[in-house]
């Protein structure tokens, strides 16, 4: 059994939250997860305020730990574009050493999706998320890859480094 804990990266006290990353990892936590939402909406009524950005805040926990792994408990796909997405996640990987944990959720909330330009993709985020996930596995084989689909088309590119993590 792996001991996780979620921080809340909302409200006030998620900057405060994302400076204990260290204490959790001294007390022998394993793993830290985050949630992703990128605004406060009305109609959530439990996610109405503010988010801080959850890429951005496993990097500063990954940077201020050692081993403890950091996961996302899960990144929306149809927010992001996936060579992005991909690289960033890869990034992530590195710098960190492979402590990444990539949970992914197609999103349910309309007017979250609508208010970051996405609106289009909430009728198919299913299938939508599928095929970004196809892509950003592509990405990760690393060298010189391609990707044509229904949604996204990527015409040749280097991708390197890929993560650390075999596969992604």
């Amino acid at each position: 059994m792996r001991l996780d804990i979620v921080l809340p990266n909302e409200w006030d006290y998620g900057v405060e939250a994302m400076e204990t990353g260290p204490y959790y990892e001294a007390m022998g936590w394993e793993g830290i997860w985050l949630s992703d939402h990128l605004l406060g909406i009305k109609e959530d009524h439990i996610h109405t305020d503010s988010w801080l950005d959850i890429l951005i805040a496993m990097t500063h926990l990954a940077a201020k730990t050692r081993k403890i792994r950091i996961g996302s408990g899960v990144v929306v796909l149809p927010y992001r574009d996936p060579v992005l997405l991909a690289r960033m996640i890869a990034t992530m990987d590195q710098l960190s050493g492979g402590r990444i944990d990539f949970g992914v959720g197609v999103g349910w909330l309309r007017r979250e999706s609508q208010a970051v330009g996405v609106g289009r993709s909430f009728d198919v985020r299913g299938e939508w998320s599928n095929e970004m996930l196809d892509c950003i596995l592509e990405c990760w084989k690393g060298g010189t890859v391609s990707f044509k689909g229904k949604y996204f088309d990527v015409p040749d590119v280097h991708f390197e480094p890929v993560p650390v993590q075999p596969g992604g």
